[in-house]
């Protein structure tokens, strides 16, 4: 039997029309996803769905348990996906009493080289078909809308896409603590970017940890860009400690290997106090996210009765630095407090 193709020519292999990516150079790092969809049932399906009397069985349950076995499977279903070590999954259902709908929204949480976006937009688009196929004898004309990706974040350059303002609150516990671990400690964020002070660059970084300190109860007195200069990180971080005398300065950006980047230089010579665990916790359990943290400078200082920290200038850097060093965050404010 002859073929179309002889794939065993190395001439039309190298000339092929699809493969797989490598990603051996690439870095493990933490990766994040979220991923949105609906179904119209109408009035008669809905109400039969709510009221538990699909025959079936419950299309919410089953659509829950159905979008999370996609998300594991996602390798085998959609061709040339990398096979991913997921660490864990939520499919969260609502119901819409207005417009007859049924929401879905599925969160890809794990450690890899590549991200999980498309394991979120299957598991929702498999967690709907459920529904469809539960309830499809009731009414076949059923309408599958608006699968998309709402938010994805992770990545060796921190890459954070989308926005967490269109998911359910109830949902942004798997983004933040909602305990408000942060809850009445007075914090001034200072990002430090010579690009960002001129608008040329979005302060991205400054607006995830604005939102994770706010989501998690933190009093936010103060947020302010400044280009990479030694006088004006020093002027600003003095300027903000007498005028709030806030519990926490947190800088962000600056912390690297450059010569433009000074902001450790700068916490280094304005503290009396350095506390040198804050950079050593933040470089020894950054490196499970990426094998760069060992090279960043981050450090940690008492300036007056304000606890100094620098974080990294890239976005997942920050987040995933807070969740570092949260606890021992309480303990040090509350020891300078006293």
């Amino acid at each position: 039997m002859s073929s179309k193709y002889n794939y065993l020519n190395s001439e039309i292999d190298s000339n092929s029309f699809y493969k797989m990516v490598d990603i051996s150079p690439k870095f493990n790092s933490y990766r994040r996803a979220c991923a949105f969809g609906s179904i119209n049932v109408g009035i008669k399906v809905f109400n039969l769905i709510k009221n538990k009397k699909i025959p079936k069985g419950d299309p919410l349950l089953l659509a829950e348990i159905a979008g999370i076995n996609a998300v594991k499977a996602t390798s085998n279903i959609i061709l040339l996906c990398h096979q991913i070590n997921i660490e864990n999954v939520f499919i969260n259902v609502f119901l819409d009493d207005i417009n007859y709908s049924i929401n879905i929204y599925c969160i890809v949480f794990a450690y890899s080289k590549t991200g999980v976006e498309v394991e979120a937009m299957l598991g929702v688009s498999i967690g709907l078909l459920t529904i469809y196929d539960l309830t499809k004898k009731i009414n076949p004309f059923i309408s599958i809308k608006d699968i998309k990706l709402l938010y994805k974040d992770g990545g060796e350059n921190g890459l954070i896409m989308g926005s967490l303002s269109s998911i359910p609150i109830s949902l942004k516990k798997y983004f933040y603590n909602n305990n408000y671990i942060f809850n009445n400690i007075s914090v001034v964020l200072v990002t430090i970017s010579d690009r960002g002070s001129t608008n040329r660059y979005e302060d991205i970084s400054g607006k995830v940890l604005f939102d994770f300190l706010k989501i998690n109860g933190a009093n936010v007195l103060d947020r302010i860009i400044i280009p990479d200069d030694e006088n004006e990180i020093s002027n600003s971080l003095i300027f903000f400690s007498k005028k709030y005398s806030p519990n926490l300065i947190i800088t962000t950006g600056g912390t690297g290997l450059s010569s433009k980047d000074l902001t450790s230089n700068v916490i280094l010579k304005l503290c009396k106090k350095i506390v040198p665990g804050f950079g050593e916790l933040l470089r020894l359990n950054g490196s499970k996210y990426t094998k760069t943290s060992w090279l960043s400078c981050s450090v940690a200082g008492i300036y007056e009765k304000s606890l100094i920290i620098s974080l990294p200038g890239k976005p997942s850097a920050v987040i995933e630095g807070l969740g570092i060093i949260k606890d021992l965050l309480l303990h040090a404010v509350d020891t300078i407090k006293r």
